[in-house]
């Protein structure tokens, strides 16, 4: 096969090309001829002599430009004349400038020599077999990922009724940009020339073809098609290509390289540092200059995906099917319209905490094989692979902690009383607030609203805002309103009750950590009665409660007239359970922790009055990690008891942090 440079590059000098005439000129007698062949007719003209000549117009190689190039087969169709010519068979050449192209002349036969050449004619198209499939060429992937020069099959059957039979082969490519560039062609009405096997022997011979020669290295992106044809001598006249099944003339299988790697990015909740959901959505944006995705069962691609704990990058060793579903449909036919594609899924995480997500992709290109033909058992592994691209994002579902003071908790109607509001979050907060006044009259907003009553009673306060992801927050402080004249109209800011005597003492555990919601004050020894393995300890912050079991965050429930902030999660190891109690009426708690249908520690805290107070549940230090619940049950005096299940997750004691979270823990939806 000629290599690149060749054929359509070279300049050739003319020649007077011999022409083989039989005995008849009523046949059709067909000149071999394939695309890109250099193109054959029939015409007359007149020598000196002023004899007829038959003349073959071929153009000349150096001029391809201006020279047409047949796009099907020709035939040659000598015509017959009136007149006829006894004079021996010569040629002679002159140049045509204009066409750019050599002419031959040929004397015209004698009548006797026609007749016999008809005859000929008719006699080998009456014995030539009909067209089959001769010549098969492997299956060629699309894009083929090689070091070196590709390879493409072929088998030539020669069959034994033909003396003479040739293979011969010729390649175009498309550059990028789409110029088609040919590079070389068959060998001429002898069919001979490099680019043609010698007489073939009867049976299949197989080729391992080449694009060019073998040291050759061809460039990304060029499209090769690599075109084998046959040709059979009938009897010794003339050279005719070999129809193939279905008509055709030619087995041209095609490919394009690509050695070249696709880039993506990872785009966790589209690119938020913080988001208020388990379900984090997950954007995987593929691009490659040559080749689309790996194209996968159902139109799949092959993603491998992974997710860990931050600041872990996992990484990718198993292909995400649900992560590998193209926005775009991954169909070859749309090549090149989707070399760029994207594939998005949801990363399910149990908890709060900091994730990360890698990603690798995976092109289209299929490696050569240099030995066997390509049987389509390739997988995605071993086609171009990206670099690994990770992203991160911190799962927050807690709300601000929101504190709310009053300037007075006892009024009288009519007075103004001035509010206060503030909040704090890791994640920022919104710095709006919404206030219900309890007196169901139109709502207040700011951080310092006014408010006037005009009726008598008690009147419960709340003020809610939100952090910077959206997750809600909102405490209440409570306002006692009388009519005037009636009592004490200036109470303290301190709420409902403020210090209440009773020869109590400060609950154990104050400190950094001690706090209380606006309204509920803080319970001291004499209000509260622990029993079980409870005790009773001063009323602790969401941040503290969520310290106390390892990080994990908080969640928050109401058991009718009670409140309850507990952890997310609690890390093994620790002897205690912390959480904080706001009793809304005074009553009784019963705290269980169970595993299954295991009970594994009970405690009870009791309060004569409404307040606040911490609770601190005694556990085993070797908890195993696992699914846990708190099952709670309270009951307001003098009311049926209300009861709830806190889900609580016991994780694996350890001072670093959790290993990565694999894909089943950290699930892709």
């Amino acid at each position: 096969m000629g290599s690149a440079g060749s054929g359509a590059d070279r300049a050739a000098p003319a020649a007077v090309v011999p022409v083989a005439v039989s005995d008849s000129i009523e046949g059709v007698c067909r000149v071999g001829s394939l695309p890109h062949e250099r193109r054959i007719d029939c015409d007359e003209a007149t020598d000196d002599d002023g004899g007829n000549h038959a003349s073959i117009v071929l153009p000349r190689p150096a001029d391809r430009k201006r020279c047409p190039v047949a796009r099907d087969p020709l035939r040659w169709q000598p015509r017959l004349r009136a007149k006829p010519v006894v004079s021996p068979m010569r040629g002679r050449a002159s140049t045509c400038s204009d066409t750019g192209v050599r002419r031959v002349l040929v004397q015209r036969p004698t009548a006797r020599l026609l007749a016999a050449l008809v005859v000929g004619c008719l006699a080998l198209a009456a014995s030539a077999p009909a067209a089959s499939a001769l010549i098969t060429a492997a299956p060629e992937p699309v894009f083929t990922k090689t070091a070196g020069n590709n390879h493409f099959y072929f088998s030539v059957e020669k069959p034994s009724y033909y003396t003479e039979y040739r293979a011969c082969v010729v390649t175009t490519h498309v550059v990028p940009g789409g110029e088609q560039v040919l590079e070389g062609a068959f060998g001429g009405p002898t069919v001979a020339g490099s680019l043609c096997t010698e007489n073939m022997a009867p049976g299949t011979k197989a080729f391992n073809q080449f694009v060019y020669s073998e040291s050759w290295v061809p460039p990304d992106g060029n499209t090769y098609r690599v075109c084998f044809a046959a040709y059979h001598n009938a009897g010794g006249v003339f050279w005719q290509t070999e129809a193939q099944a279905g008509g055709q003339y030619l087995v041209c299988p095609t490919s394009t390289i690509d050695r070249s790697k696709p880039s993506i990015g990872v785009h966790m909740a589209a690119d938020a540092a913080r988001v208020n959901t388990l379900s984090v959505p997950v954007r995987i944006d593929y691009q490659d200059a040559i080749s689309p995705p790996w194209q996968g069962p159902n139109g799949t691609a092959s993603n491998w995906v992974c997710a860990a704990a931050y600041p872990t990058q996992c990484n990718p060793s198993e292909v995400s099917s649900v992560c590998s579903v193209p926005t775009v449909p991954n169909d070859m036919g749309h090549y090149p319209a989707n070399l760029t594609n994207t594939f998005s899924c949801t990363l399910n995480v149990s908890g709060e905490g900091h994730y990360t997500v890698c990603a690798i992709s995976a092109d289209s290109a299929v490696p050569d094989n240099p030995t066997t033909p390509w049987n389509g058992s390739a997988n995605s592994a071993t086609a171009n692979l990206s670099a690994p691209a990770c992203d991160d994002v911190t799962v927050d579902t807690t709300g601000p902690a929101v504190t709310v003071t009053a300037d007075a908790a006892s009024v009288t109607t009519g007075q103004l009383v001035r509010f206060k509001a503030t909040a704090a979050d890791p994640a920022g907060t919104s710095g709006s607030y919404d206030w219900d006044f309890g007196d169901n009259t139109g709502h207040g907003s700011g951080a310092a609203p006014t408010h006037t009553y005009t009726h008598t009673g008690t009147f419960n306060v709340r003020a809610t805002t939100a952090d910077a992801v959206g997750n809600g927050g909102s405490a209440t402080v409570t306002i006692t309103v009388r009519a005037p004249g009636s009592g004490s109209g200036g109470g303290g800011a301190k709420g409902e009750g403020g210090s209440t005597g009773g020869g109590g003492s400060p609950l154990p555990g104050t400190g950094a950590g001690t706090w209380t919601p606006p309204g509920s004050p803080a319970l001291d020894s004499g209000q509260v009665k622990a029993g079980g393995a409870a005790t009773a300890i001063a009323p602790l912050a969401p941040s503290a409660i969520s310290q106390a079991g390892g990080g994990g965050g908080t969640r928050s429930a109401t058991l009718g007239k009670l409140r309850i902030i507990a952890p997310r999660s609690f890390r093994s190891g620790r002897a205690q359970l912390k959480l904080s109690v706001t009793f809304v009426r005074a009553g009784s708690l019963k705290l269980t922790l169970t595993k299954g249908s295991a009970r594994i520690s009970r405690g009870t805290l009791a309060a004569t009055k409404p307040g606040t107070a911490g609770f601190a549940l005694r556990v085993p230090k070797t908890l195993r990690p696992g699914a846990y619940k708190l099952e709670a049950s309270f009951q307001p005096r003098g009311e049926k008891a209300v009861t709830k299940s806190l889900p609580l997750t016991v994780l694996r004691a350890s001072a670093r942090p959790s290993a990565s979270p694999s894909l089943s823990s950290v699930p892709l939806g």
